[in-house]
């Protein structure tokens, strides 16, 4: 069964998702760093010399981000104040502003709610051959897909309508208390998801488990799992439920100095540029007996589904340069390397 890790220390929050006994999915969260999903009241600065974007002051601190300028939307001028939602935040980048929209979405693990909006989105669960299901949630949400946009996730097929709608109507509602707060409200954050429902809803759908080392009565969301997410089964600290024991402390700390290593021997040698990040493929240690080609094809390989799950898993973003074995970088090779990195 899927695995949701879910550690506090002081200053951090912690989870990682194991598919299968490998990490899937990582999320670290400190109290001073801006978080995916954070929404805020911020005010345009002024806009990027080459017209790609605005800078935005998300809090009073200086802190600042970056809103893209989106096909057909003009920028917001200098001075106006708006709602934006941070996509991502680098704190090794420097000065480098978070990445921010102008628009507000709250993801559950069964729906999503986004704003502006409008609708319901039943995509997933129609690929998925649920058009039955998709249909009589469609109409079971449609009094709540005003100004909102509702769409339904993979998970929703595993828990019951009322559980679903019971989802939505918590995010609908919070999302109108942010509307609200935010006309009287000074720049700053107005919104930040819990932790641990965010990375909920990174789960894979069906039946999951999840390792607390905080449980019952001390946990903010203890009744909301209970009664909110029935195919979330809650368990205590159990040996090979935690950071140490799955051996994720010891992985982060030999990928962050540098190496990850391959199933059949080698490594993969990460090296931090000023454009991105390169990736080396090293061989050493790896049998140099038989056909060399087919050698250099299953290197290649395995450095693409290591590099594939490593840069999932640690939310990598920008360039990554991959220096491939050199008889493996043909048009094969880099069709898998980009089969799996999606």
């Amino acid at each position: 069964m899927p695995t949701l890790i879910y550690e506090e220390r002081p200053g951090e929050i912690r989870t990682a998702w194991l598919v299968d006994g490998a990490p899937r999915s990582l999320l670290f969260r400190r109290a001073h760093w801006p978080a995916a999903g954070d929404v805020h009241l911020a005010r345009v600065l002024g806009h990027a010399p080459d017209g790609s974007g605005a800078f935005v002051l998300l809090r009073a601190d200086g802190l600042t981000g970056f809103l893209k300028r989106r096909a057909r939307m003009p920028l917001p001028p200098e001075g106006q104040q708006l709602c934006v939602r941070v996509e991502a935040f680098d704190p090794l980048a420097g000065d480098k502003a978070a990445r921010v929209r102008a628009d507000m979405h709250l993801c559950g693990r069964y729906v999503m709610v986004k704003k502006p909006g409008g609708g319901i989105d039943c995509t997933e669960l129609q690929e998925e051959g649920e058009g039955a299901l998709a249909a009589g949630l469609r109409s079971l949400l449609d009094p709540l897909a005003g100004e909102c946009g509702i769409r339904i996730r993979r998970p929703a097929a595993h828990v019951a309508p009322e559980v679903v709608l019971a989802e939505a109507q918590r995010l609908t509602a919070r999302i109108e208390e942010i509307t609200e707060k935010a006309k009287t409200a000074e720049v700053g954050r107005l919104h930040r998801p819990s932790a641990l429902l965010a990375a909920l809803a990174e789960g894979p759908p069906g039946p999951v488990r999840l390792a607390m080392d905080v449980v019952g009565a001390a946990a903010p969301e203890a009744a909301l799992l209970r009664k909110g997410y029935p195919d979330v089964h809650v368990v205590g600290r159990e040996a090979g439920l935690s950071f140490t024991a799955a051996g994720l402390d010891d992985w982060l700390e030999t990928v962050a100095a540098g190496s990850c290593a391959l199933p059949g021997g080698g490594a993969l040698r990460f090296a931090p540029a000023p454009t991105g990040l390169v990736v080396d493929v090293d061989s050493g240690g790896r049998p140099a007996r038989g056909d060399r080609t087919r050698l250099l094809q299953a290197l290649g390989e395995e450095a693409a589904d290591c590099l594939a799950r490593t840069a999932a898993a640690l939310r990598m973003q920008g360039l990554v340069l991959v220096d491939l074995p050199v008889r493996a970088g043909d048009s094969a090779m880099r069709h898998h390397l980009a089969r799996r990195w999606r």
